[in-house]
């Protein structure tokens, strides 16, 4: 059992605590004094320095020096054209935002990638559309699709799981009516919606409801309960395809695809939707550009326009010059994919019946001259009179050349004279009768010794065999008059 008082004998046979003095006496002295080699507590003291007033309160966390920030960037960005802003009361789905580089055989989605945050649980990233210029106030549109609420978009990612990237499917835009737009700003706003703090605009007229920027921003705490903010991020322009001031421009079909260098030539172009007063039409090769001469009124209904094509740079070109020819917005310089066409030099025979044609009618001359037809040259000549051609019918040279042997007896006349009397018998004017031939007709007889003589009596048996009258001399292609064969 303990003694009653043996606590407190051992607390009084204690020595006494030191004092401020002894102990900075201790401090600045080299030896110590008697008393600190009795007492064990002192080698448990430690002084620190007296903090200064200058230096500022450490932060209750900070991230390393040698480790480089967080931070927000957009791996794909969104197509800018080809998108159209659907209302809400076309339905829930309002298409998807596709990725810059997709094509017709491959679909690609808007992304983005958290770099620098392997360390981090949970980051948060918001997406919400702002004007396209400065200050990028908020958007009256909104996003809608799948994690969508509110006009914006949302997703959690974990990057300490190696979850650092992600890309929105199913991301489209709902557009508003004008009347519209105040009450929709001011309810983004009153979520805390505003990535440049723009606030409200006084005349909400002045936002171009054509065009949107997507802006990406994200959020994460830190151990320490700070909230930090990455961003905002802004994307290229997304421009809605059923505005024709915005729309992407295309060219479907050119009725023709080779001209002359020296241009002039009418072409026909099937186009999408343009406006009359701000498109034209450019021919293009390296640094050498031209534009199509057309007007407003050649533009038909917004899908075709009718130009001439401009003079290529080389009017003396040896060989075909193949160019593009693009659409061209005036107002942005916005240009279209383009379509081949070639300037052919002028020796080239770019019409394969040109060569026929001029050697069967060279009273036509050249295709490419100023009377390609030979309209001018037919009205110059001298037309001929065709009663000539029978009076020669009278001369005996003709016959002897068309029939050098007598096909009717050496008594019978070689012309048949009109008869004098009415009333006399036509056929035999007409026609011979072969029944008062004495002697009969032998073919072999009739084959005569030279090339343009056997035309000649085949021509004249056929037409005394027949009954037809006899043609004039420049019908048959032996006779010497004509220059033939």
């Amino acid at each position: 059992m303990r003694e009653p008082g043996g606590t407190g004998s051992n607390l009084l046979s204690q020595p006494p605590p030191p004092t401020l003095e002894e102990v900075m006496d201790y401090i600045n002295s080299d030896s110590s004094p008697q008393w600190t080699r009795e007492l064990s507590m002192l080698s448990t003291v430690t002084v620190a320095p007296w903090p200064s007033a200058t230096e500022p309160d450490a932060p209750s966390w900070v991230p390393c020096h040698n480790t480089p920030a967080p931070q927000l960037i957009i791996t794909e960005q969104p197509k800018q054209r080809g998108m159209r802003f659907r209302y809400q009361c076309e339905g829930r789905s309002a298409g998807s935002i596709l990725g810059e580089s997709s094509t017709d055989h491959t679909k690609t989605l808007p992304a983005i990638q958290l770099l620098n945050c392997n360390e981090i649980h949970d980051v948060n990233v918001s997406i919400c559309l702002v004007w396209k210029d400065p200050p990028y106030r908020i958007h009256p549109h909104s996003l809608v699709g799948k994690d969508c609420h509110d006009g914006i978009c949302e997703v959690t990612l974990h990057p300490d799981d190696g979850i650092n990237q992600h890309s929105f499917s199913n991301l489209g835009i709902q557009c508003i009516r004008k009347k519209e737009i105040e009450s929709s700003v001011k309810q983004r706003l009153s979520l805390g919606i505003d990535p440049y703090s723009a606030g409200m605009w006084r005349h909400h007229e002045e936002v171009d409801l054509n065009v949107v920027r997507l802006c990406f921003q994200a959020r994460y705490t830190t151990p320490a309960g700070q909230c930090i903010t990455m961003g905002p991020v802004l994307s290229e322009p997304v421009y809605d395809k059923k505005s024709t001031n915005t729309s992407e421009l295309k060219i479907c079909r050119m009725n023709k695809d080779h001209g002359r260098p020296e241009g002039g030539e009418e072409i026909y172009i099937l186009c999408d939707k343009v406006q009359k007063e701000d498109i034209q039409v450019m021919f293009l090769k390296g640094k050498w550009e031209a534009r199509a001469d057309f007007s407003q009124a050649d533009v038909h209904r917004q899908i075709a326009i009718v130009l001439k094509t401009p003079p290529y740079y080389d009017l003396q070109i040896k060989d075909p010059a193949y160019v593009q020819v693009c659409l061209q917005r005036i107002t942005d310089g916005v240009r279209s994919e383009g379509l081949s066409f070639t300037y052919m030099p002028r020796e080239c025979d770019s019409y394969p019946l040109r060569k026929k044609r001029m050697r069967l009618f060279p009273s036509v001359g050249d295709l490419d001259g100023p009377d390609p037809h030979g309209i001018e040259s037919k009205r110059r000549q001298a037309r001929p009179d065709y009663r000539d051609y029978w009076n020669l019918l009278d001369e005996p040279s003709i016959d002897e050349e068309l029939f050098p042997m007598n096909l009717f007896g050496p008594n019978e006349p070689r012309h048949h004279e009109m008869p004098d009397d009415e009333n006399d018998n036509l056929a035999s004017w007409i026609s011979p009768d072969f029944n008062d031939i004495d002697e009969p007709i032998s073919f072999d007889n009739l084959l005569p010794t030279t090339g343009n003589e056997a035309t000649a009596s085949l021509v004249g048996l056929s037409l005394a065999l027949t009954g037809e009258r006899q043609f004039p001399d420049y019908a048959y292609p032996g006779n010497s008059r004509m220059g033939g064969c």
